[in-house]
Protein backbone atom coordinates (compact mmCIF):
# COMPACT_ATOMS: atom_id res chain seq x y z
CA UNK A 1 0.00 0.00 0.00
CA UNK A 2 1.07 3.56 -0.51
CA UNK A 3 0.17 6.63 2.20
CA UNK A 4 0.37 10.43 1.69
CA UNK A 5 0.15 12.68 4.32
CA UNK A 6 -0.86 16.08 3.31
CA UNK A 7 -0.26 18.74 6.39
CA UNK A 8 -2.10 21.50 6.20
CA UNK A 9 -0.44 24.72 8.50
CA UNK A 10 -3.55 26.62 10.40
CA UNK A 11 -6.37 24.48 9.47
CA UNK A 12 -8.69 23.94 12.02
CA UNK A 13 -12.69 23.13 12.76
CA UNK A 14 -14.32 26.29 13.12
CA UNK A 15 -18.02 27.36 12.83
CA UNK A 16 -20.09 28.23 10.20
CA UNK A 17 -20.06 31.86 10.16
CA UNK A 18 -19.38 32.75 6.41
CA UNK A 19 -17.96 35.83 7.62
CA UNK A 20 -15.01 34.91 9.66
CA UNK A 21 -14.64 31.07 8.19
CA UNK A 22 -13.38 31.35 4.48
CA UNK A 23 -13.50 27.39 4.31
CA UNK A 24 -17.32 27.92 4.80
CA UNK A 25 -17.73 31.07 2.76
CA UNK A 26 -15.48 29.77 -0.43
CA UNK A 27 -16.33 27.43 -3.29
CA UNK A 28 -14.85 24.39 -1.40
CA UNK A 29 -16.47 21.48 -3.18
CA UNK A 30 -14.10 18.54 -2.13
CA UNK A 31 -13.89 20.33 2.10
CA UNK A 32 -17.32 20.41 2.22
CA UNK A 33 -17.92 16.31 0.96
CA UNK A 34 -14.62 16.04 3.57
CA UNK A 35 -16.11 17.73 6.63
CA UNK A 36 -19.81 15.76 5.72
CA UNK A 37 -17.97 12.63 5.45
CA UNK A 38 -19.56 11.95 2.34
CA UNK A 39 -17.92 9.77 -0.64
CA UNK A 40 -17.10 7.46 2.14
CA UNK A 41 -14.96 10.10 3.64
CA UNK A 42 -13.88 10.13 7.14
CA UNK A 43 -13.42 13.11 9.59
CA UNK A 44 -11.80 13.04 12.92
CA UNK A 45 -11.58 15.62 15.37
CA UNK A 46 -8.18 15.51 16.02
CA UNK A 47 -6.99 17.56 19.72
CA UNK A 48 -4.01 19.99 18.62
CA UNK A 49 -3.70 21.32 22.50
CA UNK A 50 -2.83 17.71 23.77
CA UNK A 51 -3.55 18.67 27.35
CA UNK A 52 -1.21 21.68 27.64
CA UNK A 53 -2.66 24.73 28.55
CA UNK A 54 -2.48 27.69 26.10
CA UNK A 55 -2.74 28.18 21.86
CA UNK A 56 -1.17 25.37 19.81
CA UNK A 57 1.95 26.86 18.27
CA UNK A 58 3.83 25.45 14.92
CA UNK A 59 6.98 24.13 16.11
CA UNK A 60 5.48 22.20 18.85
CA UNK A 61 2.56 21.01 16.82
CA UNK A 62 4.47 19.92 13.97
CA UNK A 63 6.98 18.11 15.87
CA UNK A 64 4.03 15.96 17.40
CA UNK A 65 1.75 15.67 14.20
CA UNK A 66 5.22 14.11 12.65
CA UNK A 67 6.80 12.41 15.35
CA UNK A 68 4.58 10.80 17.15
CA UNK A 69 5.88 12.58 20.40
CA UNK A 70 4.11 15.32 22.73
CA UNK A 71 6.51 17.76 21.91
CA UNK A 72 4.05 20.57 24.07
CA UNK A 73 3.73 18.27 27.03
CA UNK A 74 7.71 17.58 27.03
CA UNK A 75 8.62 21.17 26.93
CA UNK A 76 5.67 22.24 29.22
CA UNK A 77 4.47 25.16 26.75
CA UNK A 78 3.38 25.27 23.45
CA UNK A 79 6.41 26.91 20.60
CA UNK A 80 6.25 28.91 17.64
CA UNK A 81 7.86 29.28 14.74
CA UNK A 82 11.08 26.72 13.87
CA UNK A 83 12.06 23.78 16.69
CA UNK A 84 14.69 24.27 19.03
CA UNK A 85 17.37 22.08 20.12
CA UNK A 86 15.20 20.24 22.19
CA UNK A 87 12.75 19.81 19.44
CA UNK A 88 15.44 19.16 17.05
CA UNK A 89 16.56 16.19 18.44
CA UNK A 90 13.11 14.68 18.60
CA UNK A 91 12.82 15.49 15.51
CA UNK A 92 16.52 13.67 14.51
CA UNK A 93 15.31 10.58 16.63
CA UNK A 94 11.36 10.05 15.75
CA UNK A 95 10.45 11.59 12.66
CA UNK A 96 7.84 9.50 10.42
CA UNK A 97 10.65 9.31 6.87
CA UNK A 98 13.35 8.43 9.09
CA UNK A 99 11.12 5.69 10.96
CA UNK A 100 10.01 4.55 7.69
CA UNK A 101 13.20 4.40 6.03
CA UNK A 102 14.56 2.46 8.86
CA UNK A 103 12.10 -0.21 7.96
CA UNK A 104 13.15 -0.29 4.47
CA UNK A 105 10.02 1.67 2.88
CA UNK A 106 10.39 4.25 -0.02
CA UNK A 107 10.32 7.71 1.74
CA UNK A 108 9.83 11.01 0.43
CA UNK A 109 9.02 14.51 0.68
CA UNK A 110 7.51 15.76 -2.41
CA UNK A 111 7.91 19.48 -1.74
CA UNK A 112 10.31 21.95 -3.86
CA UNK A 113 12.91 24.05 -2.55
CA UNK A 114 14.92 26.76 -3.52
CA UNK A 115 19.02 25.95 -4.04
CA UNK A 116 19.36 28.99 -1.70
CA UNK A 117 17.36 27.99 1.30
CA UNK A 118 19.09 24.77 1.35
CA UNK A 119 22.30 25.79 1.51
CA UNK A 120 21.51 28.58 3.75
CA UNK A 121 19.93 25.96 5.92
CA UNK A 122 22.89 23.74 5.73
CA UNK A 123 25.34 26.84 6.38
CA UNK A 124 23.54 27.68 9.51
CA UNK A 125 22.43 30.58 8.39
CA UNK A 126 18.67 29.82 8.93
CA UNK A 127 16.73 27.76 11.30
CA UNK A 128 15.14 24.96 9.19
CA UNK A 129 11.69 24.05 9.73
CA UNK A 130 10.14 20.94 11.53
CA UNK A 131 9.77 19.20 7.52
CA UNK A 132 13.21 20.63 6.55
CA UNK A 133 14.34 19.28 9.83
CA UNK A 134 12.68 15.60 8.82
CA UNK A 135 14.25 15.51 5.39
CA UNK A 136 17.78 16.28 6.78
CA UNK A 137 17.88 13.41 9.92
CA UNK A 138 15.85 11.16 7.85
CA UNK A 139 18.76 11.27 5.09
CA UNK A 140 16.93 11.46 2.20
CA UNK A 141 17.61 13.83 -1.06
CA UNK A 142 15.60 17.21 -0.82
CA UNK A 143 13.54 18.46 -3.76
CA UNK A 144 14.49 21.80 -5.59
CA UNK A 145 12.30 23.92 -7.63
CA UNK A 146 14.16 23.02 -11.08
CA UNK A 147 12.39 19.65 -10.43
CA UNK A 148 9.05 21.12 -10.93
CA UNK A 149 8.26 21.09 -14.54
CA UNK A 150 9.25 17.78 -15.07
CA UNK A 151 6.58 16.69 -12.57
CA UNK A 152 9.19 15.58 -9.79
CA UNK A 153 8.45 18.40 -6.67
CA UNK A 154 5.93 20.56 -5.98
CA UNK A 155 6.57 24.21 -4.13
CA UNK A 156 4.20 24.72 -0.99
CA UNK A 157 2.56 27.64 -2.88
CA UNK A 158 1.68 24.93 -5.57
CA UNK A 159 0.56 27.87 -8.75
CA UNK A 160 4.55 28.41 -8.54
CA UNK A 161 3.55 32.59 -8.45
CA UNK A 162 5.89 33.06 -5.55
CA UNK A 163 8.76 30.95 -6.90
CA UNK A 164 8.02 33.23 -10.43
CA UNK A 165 8.31 36.71 -8.29
CA UNK A 166 11.25 35.47 -6.76
CA UNK A 167 12.56 35.45 -10.24
CA UNK A 168 13.06 31.40 -11.00
CA UNK A 169 11.49 30.53 -14.51
CA UNK A 170 8.36 28.31 -13.57
CA UNK A 171 5.49 27.54 -15.29
CA UNK A 172 2.05 28.98 -14.00
CA UNK A 173 0.02 25.71 -12.93
CA UNK A 174 -3.55 25.44 -11.85
CA UNK A 175 -3.93 23.50 -8.55
CA UNK A 176 -5.46 20.45 -10.94
CA UNK A 177 -1.61 20.18 -12.81
CA UNK A 178 0.39 20.40 -9.60
CA UNK A 179 -1.64 17.67 -7.79
CA UNK A 180 -1.21 15.31 -11.04
CA UNK A 181 2.54 16.20 -9.88
CA UNK A 182 1.92 14.94 -6.22
CA UNK A 183 0.00 12.24 -7.29
CA UNK A 184 3.01 11.03 -9.69
CA UNK A 185 5.70 11.12 -6.98
CA UNK A 186 2.62 9.06 -4.72
CA UNK A 187 2.56 6.60 -7.05
CA UNK A 188 6.69 6.38 -6.93
CA UNK A 189 7.05 6.19 -3.39
CA UNK A 190 5.24 3.71 0.16
CA UNK A 191 5.22 7.50 2.29
CA UNK A 192 4.69 10.50 0.74
CA UNK A 193 4.66 13.63 2.77
CA UNK A 194 3.53 17.11 1.46
CA UNK A 195 3.05 20.77 3.11
CA UNK A 196 0.58 23.92 2.23
CA UNK A 197 1.67 26.41 4.39
CA UNK A 198 -0.57 29.54 2.86
CA UNK A 199 -3.54 28.79 5.11
CA UNK A 200 -1.29 30.03 7.74
CA UNK A 201 -1.14 32.96 6.45
CA UNK A 202 -4.18 33.89 5.60
CA UNK A 203 -5.60 33.12 9.27
CA UNK A 204 -2.97 35.71 10.42
CA UNK A 205 -4.24 38.21 7.42
CA UNK A 206 -7.89 38.45 9.07
CA UNK A 207 -8.64 39.20 5.36
CA UNK A 208 -11.69 37.06 4.07
CA UNK A 209 -10.97 38.66 0.73
CA UNK A 210 -6.93 37.27 0.59
CA UNK A 211 -8.11 33.76 2.21
CA UNK A 212 -10.61 33.16 -0.25
CA UNK A 213 -9.07 32.25 -3.21
CA UNK A 214 -5.83 30.42 -1.50
CA UNK A 215 -8.86 28.15 0.16
CA UNK A 216 -10.82 27.78 -3.20
CA UNK A 217 -7.56 26.93 -4.64
CA UNK A 218 -6.41 24.15 -2.42
CA UNK A 219 -9.60 22.61 -2.08
CA UNK A 220 -8.82 22.29 -5.86
CA UNK A 221 -5.43 20.84 -5.27
CA UNK A 222 -7.38 17.88 -2.69
CA UNK A 223 -9.76 17.60 -4.78
CA UNK A 224 -7.75 16.54 -7.84
CA UNK A 225 -4.99 14.42 -5.84
CA UNK A 226 -8.06 12.48 -4.39
CA UNK A 227 -9.45 12.22 -8.01
CA UNK A 228 -6.15 11.12 -9.46
CA UNK A 229 -5.11 8.36 -7.20
CA UNK A 230 -6.08 4.89 -6.47
CA UNK A 231 -7.58 4.73 -3.67
CA UNK A 232 -8.07 0.97 -3.21
CA UNK A 233 -4.55 0.96 -2.83
CA UNK A 234 -3.88 4.11 -0.89
CA UNK A 235 -4.18 5.86 2.46
CA UNK A 236 -4.46 10.00 1.98
CA UNK A 237 -4.19 11.52 5.37
CA UNK A 238 -4.96 15.24 5.64
CA UNK A 239 -4.52 17.29 8.83
CA UNK A 240 -3.05 20.57 10.52
CA UNK A 241 -0.89 21.33 13.47
CA UNK A 242 -3.33 23.75 14.97
CA UNK A 243 -6.11 26.26 14.28
CA UNK A 244 -6.21 29.52 12.73
CA UNK A 245 -7.41 30.21 8.84
CA UNK A 246 -11.12 29.24 10.11
CA UNK A 247 -11.44 31.87 12.28
CA UNK A 248 -10.32 35.47 10.92
CA UNK A 249 -11.92 36.83 13.27
CA UNK A 250 -8.76 36.47 15.65
CA UNK A 251 -5.00 36.89 14.86
CA UNK A 252 -3.08 34.72 16.85
CA UNK A 253 -4.11 30.67 16.64
CA UNK A 254 -7.25 29.42 17.57
CA UNK A 255 -7.52 26.51 20.13
CA UNK A 256 -10.05 24.40 18.15
CA UNK A 257 -9.30 20.74 16.80
CA UNK A 258 -8.22 19.93 13.72
CA UNK A 259 -9.75 17.38 11.05
CA UNK A 260 -7.64 14.97 10.28
CA UNK A 261 -9.57 13.22 7.41
CA UNK A 262 -8.94 9.87 5.72
CA UNK A 263 -10.13 8.69 2.60
CA UNK A 264 -8.65 5.27 1.02
CA UNK A 265 -7.42 2.39 1.99
CA UNK A 266 -7.11 1.11 5.81
CA UNK A 267 -8.93 4.36 7.03
CA UNK A 268 -11.10 3.07 9.16
CA UNK A 269 -8.08 1.43 11.36
CA UNK A 270 -6.19 4.13 11.21
CA UNK A 271 -9.40 6.73 12.72
CA UNK A 272 -9.51 3.92 15.46
CA UNK A 273 -6.18 5.27 16.72
CA UNK A 274 -6.52 9.14 16.02
CA UNK A 275 -7.03 11.63 19.28
CA UNK A 276 -4.49 14.09 18.87
CA UNK A 277 -2.28 15.18 16.96
CA UNK A 278 0.92 12.73 18.63
CA UNK A 279 -1.52 9.91 17.54
CA UNK A 280 -1.19 10.13 13.76
CA UNK A 281 2.19 9.31 13.22
CA UNK A 282 2.03 6.28 15.06
CA UNK A 283 -1.09 5.06 13.61
CA UNK A 284 0.67 5.59 10.28
CA UNK A 285 3.61 3.25 11.10
CA UNK A 286 1.32 0.58 12.42
CA UNK A 287 -0.06 0.05 8.99
CA UNK A 288 3.63 -0.47 7.71
CA UNK A 289 4.36 -2.83 10.27
CA UNK A 290 2.16 -5.35 9.30
CA UNK A 291 -0.06 -5.35 13.10
CA UNK A 292 -3.22 -4.66 11.31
Amino acid sequence: MKVLLIFIDGFGIGSDDPRVNPIVAGKTPTFDRLFAEEDDYLMIPTDASQGVIGIPQSATGQTALLTGVNAAQILGRHISGFPGPRLRQIIAEKNILKQLKAKGRKVTFANAYTEEYVAAYFNGKIKGSVTTVCVDKAGISYRYAHQIPSGQAVYQEFTNRQLIKMGLELPVMEPEEAALNLVKIVNEHDFTLYEYFQTDFAGHSQDLDFALPIIENLDRFIGQVLAGLDLVNTLVVISSDHGNVEDLSVVQHTCNQVPTFLIGRNKEIVAAKIKELADITPAIISLFDGSD
